[in-house]
């Protein structure tokens, strides 16, 4: 059998409007765009393969509690570029993708400077925050990367996860991923369950990081902190942080703040700086 992978192409602004309308469908992109003088351009819950074809999507702005630029991505996203994204708006999950599932697949895919704050208005718990997906479910993502994110949470709530790559993660995959100028900043929480230069909290033990490295700085009034892993499972393998990290709290580490009993951290090199008020429990 022979199987052709055909695609919809995009040249424009006016096609990109168009994907919503076939959001199963591959689509391939011909020319960098530029959102600034645009709204109304979020994606919704997309299937299809989306080819970017080395270009660039910029100036972009993420409001009116919108996840993200892609609020659920089912599909794959590929060779493709994003710069210059501000996201100020209330949602649970937060990223350039909102949520991504277990089809979800993320190859070569680059985004730099991105900035997130969480409104200190929020009253709702459980947040989930990341420069690439907010909240990542059996995804995988290979050779992409975060250069230049800024993650700000200021507000008095309960269930704080967020990472320079991906907010909370449950049996993801990234391989020969990085997250450079990591800047997360976690002030009046109630509760945090994960901040990490790349993974805020890794929720199974089949998660996998491998060949990975994450720069920057953590600040956080809450518990686990880490410059790979907030908190949580997972297998991980041949990385190394430089990110400083200064926390409150206790559960705080150079590759994982508190990594449970099954996981597997091994070969990873950490030359940041620990700060911690309760220094017997940083690693």
């Amino acid at each position: 059998y022979l199987y052709v992978d055909l695609y919809r192409e995009i040249h424009n602004i006016s096609d990109w409007l168009t994907v919503n309308s076939y959001l199963t469908q591959n689509f391939a992109i011909m020319e960098d765009l530029d959102l600034a003088e645009y709204s109304n351009y979020y994606l919704n819950n997309y299937s299809g393969t989306m080819n970017g074809n080395d270009h660039t999507l910029r100036n972009i702005k993420i409001i009116s509690n919108k996840s993200g630029l892609f609020n659920q991505m089912n599909g794959t996203l590929k060779d493709i570029y994003f710069e210059n994204i501000k996201k100020t708006s209330n949602s649970s999950y937060s990223g350039l993708v909102g949520y991504s599932n277990q089809y979800g697949r993320f190859e070569n895919v680059h985004v730099k400077d991105i900035s997130i704050i969480l409104p200190s208005t929020r009253t709702s718990n459980s947040v989930y925050i990341g420069g690439l997906i907010g909240y990542s479910y059996y995804s995988k993502v290979t050779n992409s990367s975060i250069t230049n994110v800024d993650i700000s949470v200021t507000s008095a709530i309960s269930d704080i996860q967020v990472g320079g790559l991906a907010g909370y993660s449950a049996a993801g995959t990234y391989n020969n991923v990085f997250a450079n100028n990591v800047n997360i900043y976690i002030q009046n929480s109630i509760s945090t369950f994960g901040a990490g230069g790349l993974i805020g909290r890794e929720g199974s033990s089949v998660g996998v990081i491998q060949n990975a490295y994450t720069t920057g700085k953590i600040y956080t009034n809450g518990r686990y902190a880490g410059g790979i892993i907030g908190n949580g499972y997972g297998y991980v393998e041949n990385t190394y942080s430089m990110v400083n990290i200064i926390s409150e709290m206790k559960d705080v580490g150079g590759i994982v703040g508190r990594a449970n009993t099954l996981s597997y951290v091994n070969n990873n090199l950490f030359i940041g700086n620990i700060s911690s008020k309760v220094p017997e429990t940083t690693h």
